[in-house]
């Protein structure tokens, strides 16, 4: 009988010792997944703050503040991506616009170009001003096209005149 009980008893002295050790493994497995996202939290940050000196940087080299002559093709494609996407926005800009100034009338029927009055509840058609030209200008920064009464360019911000 002392056998057996020594027998059982070693069964659980290795069982707890499992235990322990499995135990010890979470524990260890938690401290690597916090020590990981320490990590990545301080890689996160330090992304966010080199995204923010380049734009700084790029700000300043804009303004003419700053001169990077080394950075000069890059420079020159973030210049062009400037000008691409702010002559997208005032396509889509312009296009929303084309939408909304449809040929209907406030009660929601369809009218035609040349009618003065809508045909299905006898309103008058009020036609839409069309837009009055201005003179225009070149920004010395991005060379976009602008108002000649404007005080800031609308591409890349920069005070002109």
């Amino acid at each position: 009988m002392s056998d057996l009980q020594s027998k059982v008893g070693d069964g659980l002295t290795k069982l707890q010792d499992r235990v322990q050790q499995g135990k010890q493994m979470l524990v260890t497995a938690q401290e690597m997944g916090q020590l990981r996202k320490q990590s990545t939290d301080a890689a996160s940050k330090r992304m966010e703050l080199i995204v923010s000196l380049g734009e700084e940087a790029y700000t300043l080299y804009r303004k003419g503040v700053l001169a990077l002559p080394h950075m000069q093709a890059t420079i020159e494609q973030l210049t062009q991506s400037d000008t691409l996407i702010f002559e997208v926005n005032q396509a889509l800009a312009l296009h929303a616009q084309n939408q909304n100034t449809e040929n209907k009338c406030e009660c929601g029927a369809s009218l035609q170009a040349s009618d003065k009055f809508c045909g299905s509840c006898g309103k008058a058609v009020i036609k839409p001003e069309a837009p009055t030209q201005h003179n225009t200008l070149q920004c010395p920064t991005c060379e976009m096209m602008i108002r000649s009464d404007a005080t800031y360019c609308g591409c890349c911000g920069n005070k002109v005149g």
